[in-house]
């Protein structure tokens, strides 16, 4: 069975239980309304939901990739997105990545269209990821 670090996140979360008192009222979270995430050529969206955020990105009228990020403060809603970050490897695809509380988005795109292929979240507190130089 395979699991992408953002559900590894999601479950580590839930495990450890809530750390703050249990009568917190996780409905009050989200009005359930999809906030989109101004980035210049890319429809990201996302969705407060109890310890974070779920992300998606609409590709051709379609909703595609659906990411948990772990945020238990909702600290997203307060940084400005400075936008996609290309990391070139070569090969007819590449990866993108966002900085975010937590951690990174990251996505594998296709040159021709520039349709994410899979998104994930990196988990990294300290943003410590440097990207590579060629």
């Amino acid at each position: 069975m395979w699991i992408n670090a953002g559900t590894l996140a999601l479950l580590t979360l839930l495990a450890q239980g809530p750390s703050e008192p249990r009568d917190r009222d996780l409905t009050q979270v989200s009005a359930g309304a999809w906030e989109t995430v101004a980035l210049e050529g890319l429809d990201l969206r996302r969705l407060a939901v109890p310890f974070g955020w779920l992300v998606s990105e609409k590709a051709g009228g379609a909703n595609a990739n659906l990411v948990f990020v772990p945020d238990r403060d909702y600290a997203w809603r307060a940084m400005t997105a400075k936008g996609w970050e290309r990391l070139d490897l070569g090969g007819g695809a590449a990866l993108h990545r966002l900085k975010t509380p937590n951690g990174w988005l990251v996505r594998e795109t296709l040159e021709a269209g520039g349709i994410a292929r899979r998104m994930t979240f990196l988990p990294d507190r300290r943003h410590g990821w440097r990207a590579p130089t060629p």
